[in-house]
């Protein structure tokens, strides 16, 4: 195997050769990547690597990214240089510029690179991101070259790049040094009228510094080259801009001429107009040109011009707005002031309104309602008396902007009108609500200015009359906004009982607060939040109940599902007094209503007639309610429900009186007769037209054992009782009918009655399908089943594939149980494999079992008696079939001859016996190899986990079973009291018990342990001597026995000195492998993916096991669901008590110091078989990252 070093050189020779280097060259290339001669560098040619191949491109990005994570920094310098001296400023299309994106000033490869290379690599690699496009850049390029102007210099004067978009950034950052470096000078010119005086020669408009001169020059040149991407300009229109420019020498030329109207006339570029205003900014008063540029930016557009410099200033700048730019760029006062407002530049608007008191004026009546918002309140403070002037000069246009902003369409605009601007009562409004409903307020267009607006003007008639008329609107989005979001306590409660204060005031209806009240509630997402909230509205409407209790519990009965629960919440306050009231509500629909009102009428054990009397309503709301509410109570109730169930006729309700009673089936008076009337029963109400669906094809006819043919209505009626479960699952009272009917025959039409579900699109409210298939659909539906339950997960249908294994589940063959439990064991979809194991825990549950102790009796025999032996019959021939030690099959004929398999039938055989023989044979061949494969799972957690049996339990399992009977002969076992090993032993194939030595061994009788303590289980050679290991090796060489799980050669991982007293577990800390591999091998073996956070990362992995209670927790560097392509690093793994760390999609919660268990108090087999997991997980692995921990 070759070693690190060997591989790391290969991969950047592979990433170097898709530069289209020479084979001389690639020489070249590896003589420095393991020398670092720094003159070989100047061999190689200089070459555009934007012009490579994407797939070119991607190669050199993945070499630099592995070398990075694996802190492999030598190599990655030297790497390059080389690439650095072929692109120079292109080599960023071979390099992982986002991995540095984040932390690029404290990146220590970037910090090793020659500081013009750095400032080079993050320009031109992030010049073209939009987001980033503001004065950080600059800083960053700054800091990058130390504050120094030769770096800067130097990155200028070794630009490779045909673009230029970095390289104007790193103009924008040499000016910045220019202005900054200049002492500023005694005339009053302000410093870059300072500078410009310095540098500029009067005639030509260039400095007299040379080099500064030769860089403004150079980004006089760029401007002009990006003229044909900036605006689309034909050669004599860009000549005009041009000359236009180059002859504006004193920035005051006139905006009248052709190039401003081009600038008017054509729409910009958005990104470039903000690369070119933002890099020449503050700048501008070094060149007159870039005056002149900017001028004609803004004259075509000055707001996203001013957003580009806007972007590039220090934010806090607010004496750079103040009058100077306006006047440089010849800026309209009126617009440019709005455009302030909108910024919140309180210096310049507070400048503008000394200046120019009259265009603030202006502003104020022209802008928007939010701009004019800030307008106002940008000054109140400050400026008092303009402010009272200028509020109630403009307060009326303010509030006819309002209105217009929130002015419905249609005949209800002017009522709207009159209500708002007239003092028109509020009913007024009133024959319009529908109409007002279809309308919706939108927070970011009226709240901020009706916030402002109260602030102004407090709670003026106005604006509680705006408040009330935004209640009438459907969702009510601005009571949300304004009341809910982003708040610290979910909601505000001073203002809200300013609002319903305001409404009680203005005489608005209580249904329509109440309509309000649900949009809030509802809008809150914590349930802690939501009771506050709902305890606010109790204590409002319970007053409002003093003052006029029939209209607010007329506004109660016919509100929404939400407002009806907080009407049953306000009655409840008081429940004595409104007693009938919530009886009342038994009748309600609503699960949010009635789950409440069973909680509040419970509490009341003195109502027992009322909710007795309830029984007999009509209603089956009703009835429902009332049953709820005994159950809660917990007293005998058997002669009323008795008497009750003979009368009720909902399905679901006869259910929850028998749950009540305990009754598991109802047994009828047995015959024809009783099975006549449940048909008739299940078919009133016409119900049969939820069949329907499944009648368009006929069905197969079913018939009786004694060959009778049932009728449609029959088998319907069947179809019903699941129809009709308000939870699917077994119906015992449908054996009633399935009983007399042939059971192959009934097993074929409900296997039809899958298919014409999966034909119709397998609809999940049809689910029951499911249920009435699989409990009557024989073996036959198990295999169409477990194919579903394989694709649906693929096809993002996991919910209905989870049902379809609770169904699995019900079904009455061997297999189907068999294949629930190697679900639950092992299966690619954590949704499915919980189901399975709730299906199992359910059905254990049921019989007193643990699931192991399930999945112990589910194991199949396969029709093999105690000898391993099943027998074939053909008429004339019989064929004997036998287990093998090696769970194989073997064949002999009647004269002992073995064969390779069942032959076909013949001319002399028993036509229907012999091709049913072989029907059964080859299921057997499927059967066994999935019994096979399933136990080795389990005995390889058995062993894992240390599961132990008691003697009569493990004789019945391994002994009596013909196929555990032969993975027992293979295994080594141990006698076990209190956890302590006492002996070891093998079952040997004559049914004997054998030692280590080859002495017989008598298995103890189970009075020979301790009660609940003695046990057999699976020997983990961790308990074991090297020499005990030895001899049962060496006897089971002998016996010629392979053992079917991995057992005496398992690797085992003793805790070591260094580990001891410590939580977390390092040994395979910075190893470096696919993250495809790593899932995949520890998903296979019972591990699961940590929880699923933001943008689908994750970033552990881990496993729980219950009977140990015991749990571990892998970190590594995280992956993305459906995109693990990059390395990954692994780090850590902690063992925590299983149950005590949240898991689920966008839960935080992990292994830490106080969950964290000593890895010398796990059990030493449970640690080397966590071990011996994690050694094979990552057995793919080939690199390590020595600095792993720094990661963390």
């Amino acid at each position: 195997m070759k070693n690190q070093n060997e591989l790391q050189l290969e991969k950047m020779l592979e990433a170097l050769s898709c530069l289209g280097l020479s084979t001389s060259l690639m020489d070249t290339a590896e003589k420095y990547l393991l020398e670092g001669d720094k003159e070989l560098l100047s061999l190689f040619p200089k070459k555009d690597l934007s012009e490579l191949k994407q797939e070119e491109q991607q190669a050199g990005i993945q070499a630099f990214s592995g070398l990075l994570k694996k802190n492999r920094l030598e190599e990655a310098h030297l790497l390059f240089d080389i690439v650095f001296q072929i692109g120079g400023s292109t080599c960023v299309h071979v390099f992982p510029m986002q991995e540095i994106r984040y932390n690029i000033k404290e990146s220590e490869f970037i910090k090793n690179i020659e500081a013009y290379q750095a400032v080079t690599l993050y320009a031109e690699g992030f010049a073209y991101n939009t987001y980033m496009l503001d004065k950080r850049m600059i800083e960053v390029i700054l800091d990058l070259a130390g504050n120094r102007m030769e770096v800067l210099s130097e990155a200028l004067d070794k630009w490779q790049s045909r673009n230029i978009n970095g390289k104007l950034l790193i103009y924008s950052a040499y000016f910045t040094l220019v202005k900054e470096k200049e002492p500023e000078r005694e005339e009053k010119k302000g410093l870059l009228n300072g500078l410009a005086g310095v540098f500029r020669k009067k005639e030509t408009g260039y400095e007299q510094n040379p080099e500064i001169g030769k860089y403004i020059k150079n980004f006089e040149n760029s401007i002009m080259e990006s003229l044909d991407n900036l605006l689309p300009v034909n050669e004599a229109e860009k000549g005009k801009i041009r000359e236009y420019i180059e002859a504006d020498k004193d920035g005051k030329r006139s905006m009248g001429e052709e190039a401003a109207r081009l600038f008017q006339k054509h729409p910009m570029d958005e990104y470039l107009l903000e690369l070119l205003a933002g890099s020449i900014n503050i700048h501008y008063k070094l060149s007159y040109r870039f005056q002149s540029f900017l001028k004609l930016c803004a004259l075509g557009n000055m707001e996203d011009t001013l957003d580009a410099i806007y972007e590039f200033i220090k934010k806090g700048d607010g004496d750079y707005w103040k009058g100077r730019l306006k006047d440089d760029l010849m800026l309209a006062p009126v617009p440019y002031i709005i455009w302030c407002g909108g910024k919140g530049l309180k210096a310049a608007l507070h400048y503008e309104i000394i200046q120019d008191y009259e265009s603030y004026g202006k502003a104020v009546e022209q802008a928007s309602l939010s701009v004019q918002a800030d307008l106002l309140e940008a000054i109140r403070a400050s400026y008092p008396i303009q402010y009272k002037t200028l509020a109630d000069n403009t307060a009326a246009v303010l509030q006819k902007k309002i209105v217009e902003s929130i002015l419905p369409d249609g005949n209800a605009a002017a009522a709207v009108k009159r209500f708002l601007l007239e003092n028109e009562p509020v009913e007024i409004l009133y024959p319009y609500v529908k109409e007002i409903q279809n309308q919706r307020s939108y927070y970011n267009r009226s709240g901020k200015v009706m916030e402002n607006y109260r602030k102004a003007k407090k709670h003026d008639s106005f604006y509680k009359r705006c408040m009330t008329y935004l209640s009438f609107q459907e969702g009510a989005y601005f009571f949300f906004q304004n009341f809910v979001a982003d708040k610290e306590e979910g909601y505000r409660l001073k203002e809200i009982a300013e609002l319903f204060q305001t409404w009680e005031e203005l005489g608005l209806a209580y249904g329509y607060q109440l309509n309000t009240a649900e949009i809030i509630y509802d809008g809150i997402y914590t349930d802690k939040k939501k009771i506050t909230f709902l305890e606010h509205l109790v204590s409002i409407f319970a007053k409002y109940l003093d003052q006029k209790e029939e209209e607010v519990l007329k506004a109660f009965e016919t509100a929404g599902a939400t407002g009806r629960f907080i009407g049953i919440n306000t009655l409840g306050a008081n429940a004595g007094r409104y007693k009938d009231n919530l009886f009342k509500a038994f009748s309600d629909t609503s699960k949010l209503v009635s789950e409440r009102l069973v909680e509040i009428v419970a509490a009341h054990e003195e109502w027992e007639p009322e909710v007795l009397e309830k029984l007999k309503s009509k209603k089956s709301t009703e009835r429902e309610v009332s049953l709820l509410v005994l159950m809660r109570w917990k007293k005998d109730y058997k002669s009323v429900l008795e008497g009750v169930l003979e009368t009720e006729k909902s399905k679901k309700l006869q259910d929850m009186i028998k749950n009540l009673l305990n009754i598991e089936e109802n047994t009828g008076a047995g015959g024809q007769a009783t099975a006549e009337e449940y048909v008739r029963e299940l078919h009133k109400g016409g119900r049969k037209k939820g069949l329907q669906w499944a009648y368009e094809t006929p069905f197969t006819a079913v018939h009786t054992e004694g060959g009778e043919e049932v009728s449609q209505e029959y088998m319907q009626a069947i179809l019903l009782s699941y129809y009709s479960m308000a939870v699917p699952g077994i119906n015992r009272e449908v054996l009633l009918l399935t009983e007399p009917l042939n059971k192959k025959k009934l097993a074929l039409y409900m296997n039809e009655l899958f298919d014409k579900w999966m034909e119709a699109g397998a609809e999940a409210k049809k689910k029951w399908v499911l249920y009435a298939s699989a409990i009557h659909g024989g073996s036959e539906i198990v295999y169409k089943l477990q194919t579903g339950i394989n694709q649906w997960p693929q096809n993002a249908r996991g919910a209905i594939a989870a049902e379809a294994v609770k169904a699995l589940a019900l079904n009455d063959t061997p297999s189907a149980l068999l294949l629930v439990d190697s679900i639950s064991r092992k299966f690619k979809f954590k949704q499915i494999k919980a189901a399975a194991m709730e299906a199992l825990n359910f059905a254990a549950k049921e019989l007193g079992l643990t699931t192991e102790e399930l999945a112990d009796k589910i194991v199949p025999d396969l029709g093999f008696n105690e000898e391993m032996q099943r027998i074939f019959d053909y008429g004339e021939r019989r064929f004997f079939v036998y287990i093998t030690p090696a769970l194989d099959i073997e064949i002999v004929d009647e004269n002992d001859k073995k064969l390779k398999n069942l032959p076909s039938p013949g001319k002399k055989d028993d036509e229907g016996k012999a091709q049913a023989a072989l029907e059964e044979f080859k299921l057997l061949k499927k059967q066994m190899k999935a019994a096979v494969a399933n136990q080795k799972l389990r005995l390889d957690l058995a062993l894992s986990v240390e599961r132990k049996w008691e003697t009569a339990a493990w004789k019945s399992l391994f002994v009596k079973n013909p196929i555990m009977h032969q993975f027992a002969i293979g295994l080594i076992w141990g006698c076990y009291q209190e956890d302590k090993l006492l002996h070891t032993f093998r079952y040997m194939e004559d049914g004997s018990f054998n030692t280590e030595d080859e002495e017989e061994f008598f298995l103890p009788q189970e009075e020979y342990f301790l009660p609940e303590k003695g046990k057999i289980g699976l020997v983990h050679p961790i308990e074991l001597t090297k020499e005990s290991i030895e001899k049962w090796e060496e006897q089971l060489k002998d016996y010629e026995v392979v053992q079917p799980v991995e057992q005496l050669a398992r690797k085992v991982f003793p805790l070591t000195e260094e580990e001891k007293g410590k939580k977390s577990l390092e040994r395979f800390g910075g190893l470096i492998l696919n993250p495809m591999s790593l899932s995949g091998k520890l998903l296979g073996i019972g591990w699961y993916r940590g929880s699923v956070q933001d943008a689908g990362g994750y970033y552990t992995f881990y496993r729980e096991d219950a009977s140990l209670s015991l749990g571990v927790e892998l970190h590594f560097s995280g992956s993305y669901v459906g995109y693990e392509t990059e390395d990954v690093t692994v780090y850590e793994a902690r063992f925590y008590k299983a149950g005590t760390v949240k898991r689920g999609s966008y839960e935080y919660d992990e292994v830490t110091e106080d969950k964290g268990i000593d890895l010398d108090k796990v059990p030493a087999r449970y640690f080397s078989e966590i071990v011996y997991q994690l050694e094979k997980a990552t057995a793919s692995s080939k690199e390590k990252d020595e600095n792993w921990r720094q990661k963390l």
